[in-house]
């Protein structure tokens, strides 16, 4: 029963990633929706008891949440990856880095990303931190604090 659950996470994770290589970009609702309406019918389809349903529902979100966000954090380069991945490439002079991190426009990706991501707002020409968001931005800051980073620049 278990290994039907992997089965599917496995199949609809490669599709995922067919999807990301030819560059089809999607919402996390969307993502959320691919992963999790194959599980819902295998559910729905199979007669299960609740304890049972449940304990898969659980094992298949912790599954969804490691890859979410192990892909969330290779889908979005920082600067230091987009950096060393140069470095690794032969013959990499510092010209050339530095020529192929300007067109790379991080800060107006990064800065597109977040509007879209509804994380941050304008208000009156200013800036602002979506209400919602302040919770997960404070927990990312609790755990560079308790990981003891005294830096808090990016990348």
């Amino acid at each position: 029963m278990l290994g039907n659950v992997f089965l599917i996470f496995f199949a609809i994770c490669f599709i995922h990633l067919i999807l990301l290589k030819i560059k089809l970009s999607f919402s996390s609702l969307k993502v959320v929706l691919l992963f999790y309406f194959p599980i819902i019918l295998y559910l729905l389809c199979f007669e299960n008891e609740l304890i049972d349903s449940l304990y898969i529902l659980l094992s298949y979100s912790i599954l969804f949440a490691s890859y979410y966000f192990t892909m969330l954090g290779i889908t979005n380069d920082s600067p230091s990856l987009i950096i060393i991945r140069e470095i690794l490439k032969k013959n990499t002079k510092i010209k050339n880095l530095k020529i192929k991190f300007l067109k790379e426009k991080l800060i107006e990706k990064r800065f597109k990303d977040l509007v879209n991501d509804n994380y941050i707002y304008y208000k009156k020409g200013y800036l602002k931190i979506k209400s919602n968001k302040i919770f997960l931005i404070n927990i990312f800051i609790l755990l560079r604090k308790l990981q003891f980073q005294t830096n808090q620049k990016n990348g």
